[in-house]
Parts: structure tokens; sequence; C-alpha cells
């Protein structure tokens, strides 16, 4: 078992090194717009030092998050879901899903990494919020006893009935709703995909390398239209991490933002172009940005860049 762990580890030290490589490589060619030389080589040498010396050392990543899944006979649940606890979380997930999301979105909320919405976001107690992507909810849950309501989107039907069990008591109280949409800049219903491990979905399959998981067709829905359906006269904050789709959304919204001028935390990393045409959409828009630091994805074998800002956060000029 232990030499299985090295070689894993071993592979995983290989491909890291390929990937520096060829990262400077890219930038000698001018590929890598977002990074600078010093950021470039500080990133890489922290997150070699993080991950990759670490597996080395035959540690495991797991092994150091605080997680437990409590057995169904412990707690009264639907049995196609299970109850994962996460230092003082406890998230509902479906059993047919991989935890790894959960593990990965546990780490971003408590561990400050690029894309912690909460180091541009401070709650107030007045505040209504639209958290688009929920998942498996820990920003919703973050929120807890912290804002008026959230309105949790999310198109998968597995997810959202994980995510009404994790969310139960805020739902009792009226602090938060599921809603089952995708939210882009139309109305119907629409395909959607979402590949094996879970680490990406988009209403585009020809955007996914990986294998399909599955394929499934769910109701889509623009913000403005929402809003207007549903009577809600005040939006302070709109979360977006919906796997490339933000611009879409961010259409849809035109009206939301006219009436309401919402602060927006945008997830920008999905695809290479996002951040340029989200903070033009925003400061378009009159808005004043902030971007977050800097993360390397090659989800999905996308063409580079590579290194690209994790998240923006906007709010309008005259605050």
């Amino acid at each position: 078992m232990a030499e299985g762990r090295f070689y894993r580890g071993l592979s995983r030290m290989i491909w890291y090194i390929n990937v520096l490589l060829v990262s400077i490589i890219a930038k000698l060619f001018g590929r890598e717009p977002y990074v600078s030389w010093s950021a470039l080589f500080r990133y890489n040498i922290h997150f070699a030092k993080l991950r990759y010396f670490k597996v080395l050392k035959f540690l495991k990543i797991i092994e150091e998050i605080p997680y437990e899944e409590i057995p169904h006979e412990v707690v009264d649940h639907d049995e196609s879901v299970k109850l994962i606890k996460i230092a003082d979380y406890k998230i509902y997930w479906p059993k047919s899903f991989p935890h790894g999301p959960v593990i990965t979105a546990y780490e971003s909320v408590s561990h400050n990494k690029a894309d912690n919405y909460f180091r541009f976001y401070s709650p107030r107690e007045d505040d209504i919020v639209f958290d688009l992507g929920a998942c498996e909810g820990f920003f919703s849950l973050y929120l807890r006893n912290k804002v008026k309501k959230v309105y949790a989107f999310e198109p998968f039907p597995e997810l959202c009935g994980a995510l009404s069990l994790t969310l139960a008591e805020d739902i009792r109280r009226g602090a938060a709703e599921v809603c089952n949409y995708a939210v882009g800049n139309s109305e119907g219903m629409v395909d959607f995909f979402v590949d094996v491990d879970l680490d990406g979905s988009t209403f585009e399959v020809s955007k996914m390398c990986k294998a399909v998981l599955k394929k499934i067709s769910v109701p889509e829905t623009t913000l403005d239209h929402f809003v207007s359906d549903r009577g809600i006269d005040r939006v302070s904050m709109i979360k977006m991490d919906i796997e490339g789709a933000e611009y879409s959304a961010l259409e849809g919204a035109r009206g939301v933002i006219k009436e309401f001028k919402p602060d927006f935390l945008v997830s920008a990393y999905h695809y290479p172009r996002d951040y340029d045409r989200l903070s033009r959409f925003l400061v378009n828009s009159g808005y004043d940005i902030c971007r977050g630091p800097i993360t390397m994805t090659a989800q999905n074998n996308q063409r580079r860049p590579w290194y690209r800002y994790a998240l923006i956060y906007a709010a309008l000029k005259s605050r």
C-alpha cells in the first residue's frame, strides 16, 4: 500500500514538473498574460511545497480534513443521500456522486484559497443573497444567522434534494429557499451535461473533454424573470459559480442590476477569457471591480492561459 502511494506521489510530482516547464515556455511566448514571472515561480513553489512534497512523504491530503461520514442508521434521512460532517458543517450529499467536490469546497471556504468569497464579502444581517451554483451548500451554510435570506440556485435535482436537507433548518424559518434552476439569459428547458468527476458541467457538451456522466433537461431562468415573478423587492449580493455560464447569467440580470444595484462575487476561471469579458461587462454596468488571486486550472484540457484570476468582486462606484 505504501509503495502504491509512493508511485502515485511520484507520478503527481512528474506531472507538476511538466506543468511548470510548459508554463514557463507559455510565458515566454506571451500565452500567460495574467501572471508575472515572479508570481509564476512563487505560485508554483508554494503549490509544490503544500501539495506534492507532502504526497512524497506519504501524507494523505484527505486525512488533513476533518471528514466523517455519518452512518444512515444514526440519522433519519433518504437512503439516496449520505450525511458528511466536516469540521462544524453537516452536509447532505448524493451517494451516487463522488465526495471530492465537497472536500474541495470546504477547503475554499476555510483555507482562504484563491476562490474564497469571504476575502471580499462581509455578510450583513439584512442582506438578501442569491447563491448561483449552490452545489453542496457551503456558501449558503456560512451565511446562516448572518443574513436575512439566501436563495440557493442549483440545476441538478439530486443536488437540490440533498441541499434541501442541508438547509432544512433555514428553510423552515424562511431564511433560505432552494431553487431548482439553471440561470442564464433565457427562459425554458435546456440540456445540461456533467462529467464523470463532477468537476465540470455546462450547457454545451462540445466543451466537455471528459466522459459525460449524464445528460439531463433542466429549467432555465433569468434573474430578471425570477425576481419579478417572486415579487422580490431587494437583492444585496449575487454570488455566481456556474461553470462558465456566468456571462449569460449577467446578461439575464440587467434589470436586477439597474433596479437593485447588488454587489457581485463572480467566478472568473472556468474558461480562458472569462475574466476579460466578465470584468468588461461589470465595468460597463457602472461597477468598480476587485480581483482575487490567480489560480491555475487546466480544466477540460482548455487552451491557455491556465493561470487566471479566480474571482471578481464588484460593487457600484457610487458606494
